[in-house]
């Protein structure tokens, strides 16, 4: 793959930003992304620019990834939105399907990206 994959992460945490975008160039697949950790700074990275995907961190302090997938949505994003947890119950993966949300993928499955 030469394409460089244009990617948002929603994640509060910088280190496991980098966690999920080390995972892809692993597997081969060179990325540029940028981490947002606000619903401010997801709707002005999106209104930035072209968008390939959103990888959004499921548990988010203050608002919830359901209300990411909303923005997204509201800003008519049409790419993949995945939801990754380091644990999660079947509730929360249901909620998050439902809403939109493409995938649900744990931590420690990262390499399923």
């Amino acid at each position: 793959m030469t394409d460089t994959l244009r990617l948002i992460l929603i994640e509060e945490d910088a280190d496991d930003a980098k966690l999920i975008a080390d995972s892809l160039e692993q597997a081969g697949i060179p990325v540029d992304y940028r981490r947002v950790a606000t619903e401010a700074g997801l709707r002005d990275t999106l209104a930035a620019g072209e968008w390939d995907a959103i990888v959004a961190e499921h548990s988010l302090t203050g608002w919830g990834v359901v209300d990411a997938l909303h923005v997204a949505q509201e800003l008519d994003f049409h790419g993949p939105f995945v939801v990754v947890s380091a644990e999660a119950g079947e509730e929360a993966i249901v909620d998050s399907l439902c809403a939109g949300g493409c995938d649900f993928v744990l931590k420690e499955n990262l390499h399923r990206l």
